[in-house]
């Protein structure tokens, strides 16, 4: 199947799904052909396009339409319902290519040191230039206080280091601060 004959699922909730639809899906009176067979389903209650955007949201009631409703609805356009990671065209976004960049920077240079990457050497960074203003006692307003560039630090760590804890398997056997209270 090529890009034009995509639609993506975009999100689904119970009674509301997005989908977005590329190229010449696109054109107005496109979308108004898919957006009119949408609404004719049964318990479909609103169906909002965006030529613009090439979004669709439809609202619809989930006990009498689902998913598979809609699926059929668009393959009868001859529009296949995907999700983004079936589809090239949705991994392609900005966000995501700056994400990929940083992933690729941060493994050259943990490769390259043998371990310590920049979601560690940065706030580390931040937190040698806190020691330092402390230590220095350089009053003024020019330059950051220490306690600010420690708190860039540990908010630095944190934020960076927030993928990777989230696959980690949740720790074993430890104690719950609740039962102890």
């Amino acid at each position: 199947m090529t890009d034009v004959e995509e639609a993506i699922l975009l999100s689904a909730v119970p009674g509301r799904v997005r989908l977005k639809v590329f190229a010449e899906r696109r054109r107005p009176d496109e979308l108004e052909r898919v957006r009119a067979a949408l609404d004719a389903l049964p318990g479909v209650s609103a169906v909002q396009a965006s030529p613009r955007t090439g979004s669709l949201l439809v609202r619809h009631e989930p006990a009498s339409t689902g998913i598979d409703d809609l699926r059929a609805a668009l393959e009868e356009l001859g529009l296949a319902l995907v999700g983004p990671e079936s589809s090239p065209r949705a991994q392609i976004t900005p966000a995501r290519r700056v994400l990929k960049t940083a992933d690729a920077a941060n493994s050259r240079v943990g490769r390259r040191l043998g371990g310590p990457d920049l979601r560690l050497l940065f706030p580390a960074a931040l937190g040698l230039l806190s020691l330092r203003q402390a230590t220095r006692d350089a009053p003024g307003l020019a330059q950051a206080p220490w306690y600010v560039l420690a708190w860039y630090a540990l908010e630095s760590f944190l934020n960076l280091n927030r993928r990777e804890a989230a696959r980690q398997p949740p720790a074993q056997n430890l104690p719950d601060v609740a039962e102890k209270a």
